[in-house]
């Protein structure tokens, strides 16, 4: 009897090797398929105590390519902004405990947050074209969302 790889393997078509701004808008449900990880929730908690005010320092994610940051990234976006009984199916799913699901519910029902994302920065290499890149960037969320933002830079509006 001969074996054959697919007796034993399973290719997911929908596999998307690459998660991008452009996937995400695209695939809807996407994110739904990241199985998080001890790491995952480590970045969760440290996203919480900043959003909950318990922790007054900015949260930075690095690490080598295609280890998964950006599809960690959309997940917390989600979690922030998707309607709640489907952050609450995810959250159910993958057993992030009721702490957590109580937690992220708390900073929803503060009211309607607006996450930015940016991916890839490696032009950053000094403090002025960091917040001229951050800026650029808020500035540009805040356009997409309908805002409107003021003439002059938008450090001094905040």
């Amino acid at each position: 009897m001969s074996w054959r790889y697919s007796d034993f393997i399973h290719i997911n078509q929908d596999f998307i090797d690459v998660f991008s701004e452009e996937q995400d808008s695209q695939n809807a449900d996407a994110w739904m398929s990241f199985i998080p990880h001890d790491q995952m929730h480590d970045v969760l908690r440290a996203l919480l105590d900043t959003l909950e005010r318990k922790s007054p320092q900015s949260l930075w994610m690095h690490g080598q390519y295609g280890t998964g940051k950006t599809m960690c990234l959309f997940v917390l976006k989600h979690l922030l902004e998707d309607p709640w009984p489907t952050v609450e199916r995810y959250l159910q799913v993958h057993d992030f405990g009721a702490d957590l699901r109580q937690r992220i519910r708390g900073i929803r029902e503060r009211g309607r947050g607006l996450v930015v994302y940016l991916s890839g920065a490696s032009h950053v290499d000094n403090n002025l074209k960091l917040m001229a890149t951050l800026e650029r960037t808020i500035r540009r969320g805040l356009e997409r969302h309908g805002y409107q933002t003021s003439a002059g830079p938008l450090y001094d509006s905040v």
